[in-house]
């Protein structure tokens, strides 16, 4: 047996225990499981396969225990409703502490695991643990007999409800008992912004005392971000950071590196801004702050806080200069009261700060803000980095509900329809038992459950509340007091009140980190409210290690919708990853995906529908519903969520034939034929020139701008797009007429496009058409070139997939494809540090030309890679050398399985041997094999 096969550690070269136990209750007849500490965490993940397990028949008996109490109380109820009580059992005692870890799978063959892993979410999937397997007849019954003494001890006792009531007692009442996780890097920020009005804080949110305030890790990438905009004459930018990040504090931060005096925060809410008036108040202590809003009038501030409709009756303000404007939840400004008070604000610099740009009102802000977003992090990024709390997603099959009954109209159910079928009781009855057997992390319950609209709320809470569990209802319309008062005692652990239903709320600005369940209890209809509504729970907080996330899904046309907005688009298919339908679906790191049978059968059945065709007709729908108008190419810029612009031109060929097929197409785009030279320049502005500068796009948008004088037109265009100045020229790439011509050809001719081209529409009509389409392009490769976060290697890591461009960004560059799309690239670094050489490699080389194809491949069950340079590598000289000699350099291993795809990071690798010059095979030695569910991916 191999050692991957025998040790399970959890780590990327190791099995996780988690698929242990699932693969063991699989195959078993009987199992016995004796662990120190049981928590939902770990319980949750194995819910599902311990109800198969006991529904085939099969016995099991768990052994859990008090020691530390660690284990939680509600955890030990709901394993003893999944089974029975006579097989569990918990050991009572601290002295001797019961700190067993022992797996004993009897089926076919007998397999017992030994080591350090409890059932929690660490021990199963996370922490660096240690477990070993014997398939040894001797070694089985030593532990079945360990096993048995323990189980038999007089300590064992059987989990009564009066026994876990008197556990649950012992915790609250003794301190010693009660284990907490410490986060680090948590500001002030995550205290509730909704209870800073004044009030007293209730005992679990004390106000933490005046402090000097660090910006943490996102914020200082996103104040360098915001720097180089400034240095490139940037006057405005977006950040789209997630929920719980620090926006507000990150506004501070950067206002005093700018060196503003004069601060305009806007928000659309009061609550908002008194949050924002504390944050601030930290960060510029010697400054005066003043409120505006319907009662207060702001003017004896030199940063105001004020809501959007007070400024617009306020010509003090509106008059006066402003070194630095902020719009927080910038998602909002399309509404014309916002436009119309932007517009009118003199102003040095504009940010827009937003965890969700994609219209939670329905419009797309970026344009807002010349589609410059300055640094962005959306959720997975931020889970990924430990900035968030991560979550266990369990997706259960809706069957109660026939969905296809209810009536569908613009895009989604019929409110009125979808509330009146939601609220019944075979309903909440599934929902309770869910609730309770998937559970929650932490000493108390504090779950959220997210209805459909005002009914459904006040069905649901009255519906617990006469099963025993305290619930309250939150609805949109409820005075700010009654609200205040109901969130003060749900973040309360000594409150009875430990359910939330809410319509309307919750989505956006008020920040509960004491939320550690999270109930979709409606069908959603939009990834942007999903992730809002996610994002609530996934404050970090000192005593939830996970969020449990609850999702019933019916069967709809979106019921993929939830699935796809948590899927980390950059993680490598892995043992975190779900396939259902041929599709795949990657959570963030440190989270996990369960899904039902039920779920499983509807999910696939929905997918198998769908073809491409349908997918973007869905897609196109989506937009032009969000965007209230039909949408063009530069809308879809950062949508993982919808088909991309290839997938709409195979699809339609055009974006005109695909407005033509959507009825949205103007009458002279039904006119034009496909050889009209208007047809074919608005088709190849849809198309990636690869243009490694801006130069061509520049002077395509001033051929059009000032068709007379294209050469000034191109000057505009940096006026136009500002930040585009980073690769400012006044003359221009010398080139550039022989690339506008290989791209545009006969419709381009002595510098400038044919008349015919404008002979259809206006000039300012043809402009925004034009902008539209290479809008997505430039956006692309502003994102690319100039817009990457500079980072350390020692970042890096391992095992994780990126792109080339993000690679030169964690070796302190921005990506320049004029000298980075080497296969080999060097970054020279001060002595006596050697350099960094990056190797990035693909397995599969075959498409390429005949002397371009090389050796490459993983041998030794993953720890040696193969790699063969190119012939003009010499091992006796400059790089060749360099590879091929231990500690002349650091060699980073990055390997794409074929081309087009991301790289892989295989990490810091050494060279074992070499054969041969020109080229070089080199044998390197990884820091460690490649990851069982990995291998097979990089291999195709």
């Amino acid at each position: 047996m191999s050692f991957q096969k025998i040790v399970a550690s959890n780590q990327a070269h190791s099995r996780r225990m988690l698929e242990v136990v699932r693969e063991g209750l699989q195959r078993s007849d009987q199992v016995d499981i004796a662990i120190a500490f049981l928590r939902f965490s770990g319980l949750g993940l194995l819910e599902k396969d311990i109800e198969q397990f006991l529904n085939r028949g099969s016995q099991l008996r768990v052994l859990a225990s008090t020691y530390l109490g660690h284990t939680q109380p509600h955890a030990i109820r709901a394993l003893r409703d999944i089974s029975s009580m006579n097989q569990v059992r918990v050991f009572d005692s601290n002295f001797p502490g019961f700190h067993m870890k022992l797996f004993l799978f009897n089926g076919q063959e007998q397999e017992i695991w030994v080591g350090s892993t409890n059932l929690t979410k660490g021990g199963l999937t996370t922490n660096w643990e240690m477990n070993l397997c014997y398939r040894d007849k001797v070694a089985f019954e030593i532990g079945k007999t360990e096993f048995d003494i323990a189980w038999s001890n007089s300590a064992s006792k059987e989990p009564t409800e009066r026994f876990i009531n008197e556990y649950e007692e012992r915790i609250k009442n003794n301190t010693s008992f009660q284990n907490f996780i410490f986060y680090p890097n948590v500001q002030d920020s995550e205290v509730p912004c909704d209870f800073d009005l004044g009030r007293k804080f209730p005992d679990a949110i004390l106000e933490k005392p005046a402090r000097n305030i660090e910006p943490n890790e996102a914020q200082i990438e996103a104040m360098q971000r915001l720097q180089a905009t400034r240095d490139n004459n940037g006057v405005k930018a977006l950040i789209v950071a997630a929920p719980g990040v620090g926006k507000t504090y990150l506004s501070a931060f950067d206002a005093r590196k700018a060196g503003a005096k004069n601060v305009l925060f806007l928000s659309h809410r009061l609550e908002h801004l008194r949050q924002a008036q504390k944050s601030f108040r930290q960060i510029f202590p010697e400054l005066r702050q003043s409120i505006c809003d319907g009662r207060n009038f702001g003017e004896d501030g030199d940063q105001v806080f004020a809501t959007v409709q007070s400024v617009g009756k306020r010509d003090h303000l509106i008059k006066r200069h402003w070194d630095y404007v902020i719009v927080d939840e910038f998602h909002h400004a399309e509404a014309p009261s916002y436009q119309d008070l932007i517009a009118k604000l003199s102003k040095d610099f504009l940010l827009g700060l937003t965890a969700t740009p994609e219209r939670a009102d329905g419009h797309n802000v970026w344009r807002l803000c010349d589609n410059h977003i300055a640094y962005e992090v959306r959720l997975t990024d931020a889970i990924n980095r430990r900035w968030l709390v991560p979550f266990h997603y369990f997706a259960v099959g809706d069957d109660v509900i026939e969905y296809e009954s209810i009536p569908w109209r613009s895009g989604g159910f019929d409110p009125t329809a979808l509330e009146n079928a939601l609220s019944v009781e075979d309903r909440a009855e599934l929902i309770i038992r869910h609730a309770l057997l998937k559970g929650f992390d932490g000493t108390s319950r504090a779950t959220v459950g997210f209805c459909a609209g005002r009914k459904h709320a006040k069905f649901m809470a009255s519906y617990f509340n006469k099963k025993g569990m305290i619930s309250a209802t939150v609805l949109g319309d409820d005075p700010i007091e009654f609200r205040l008062e109901i969130y003060k005692r749900f973040a309360n652990p000594k409150d009875p009140l430990e359910w939330l239903f809410v319509a309307d709320v919750l989505n956006e600005g008020v920040d509960i980190p004491a939320i550690n369940s999270i109930l979709f209890l409606r069908p959603s209809d939009s990834a942007t409210v999903f992730i809002q509504q996610l994002g609530r729970g996934l404050r970090l907080h000192p005593d939830c290690e996970v969020l449990t996330v609850i999702d019933f899904v019916g069967h709809h046309r979106k019921s993929w919708l939830g699935l796809r907005a948590i899927n980390d688009p950059a993680a490598m298919s892995c043992a975190r990853s779900i396939h259902v339908a041929d599709i795949t679906i990657t959570p963030p790191r440190d989270c996990e995906i369960v899904l039902d049978n039920k779920t499983q059968e509807i999910l696939a059945k929905v997918g198998k529908f769908r073809s491409k065709n349908q997918a973007c007709k869905d897609g196109y729908e989506k937009l032009r519903l969000e965007l209230n108008e039909p949408p063009f190419p530069q809308d879809l810029f950062g949508r993982k969520d919808l088909p991309s612009l290839k997938d709409f031109r195979d699809a339609f060929g055009s974006w005109i034939n695909c407005r033509i097929q959507m009825n949205d197409a103007e009458p002279w785009e039904l006119e034009l034929s496909k050889d009209h030279p208007l047809y074919q320049l608005l088709d190849r502005s849809e198309q990636d020139w690869q243009a490694p500068r801006i130069y061509p796009y520049a002077f395509l948008w001033g051929a059009i701008a000032y068709p007379e004088k294209p050469d000034q037109g191109y000057v505009k265009f940096f006026e136009r797009f500002t930040h585009w100045k980073a690769e400012w020229k006044p003359e221009g790439e010398t080139k550039v007429s022989q690339t506008m011509s290989r791209k545009l050809g006969a419709l381009w001719v002595h510098g400038a496009l044919i008349d015919p081209i404008f002979q259809i529409i206006s000039k300012n009509i043809l402009l925004d058409q034009i902008e539209k389409r290479i809008g997505l392009v430039i956006q692309k490769d502003y994102k690319s070139r100039h817009g990457g976060v500079l980072r350390k290697p020692h970042d890096l890591e391992i095992w994780k997939q990126y792109s080339r461009p993000e690679i030169i960004n964690y070796f302190g560059l921005q990506y320049d494809p004029a000298i980075h799309n080497n296969g080999v690239i060097t970054f020279s670094n001060n002595d006596p540090f050697p350099e960094d050489i990056i190797i990035i490699t693909k397995i599969d080389t075959s498409t390429a030309h005949e002397q371009y194809q090389y050796i490459n491949n993983f041998e030794d069950d993953g720890l040696i890679f193969r790699w063969q340079s190119q012939n003009s590598n010499n091992s006796k000289t400059g790089v060749g050398k360099r590879l091929v000699t231990p500690g002349l350099a650091n060699l980073h291993l990055f390997v794409q399985p074929k081309s087009h795809t991301p790289a892989v990071y295989c990490g810091e690798v050494l060279p074992l041997r070499y054969e041969s010059s020109n080229p070089i095979d080199i044998w390197f030695r990884l820091p460690s094999p490649v990851p069982l569910e990995s291998f097979n991916n990089l291999k195709e």
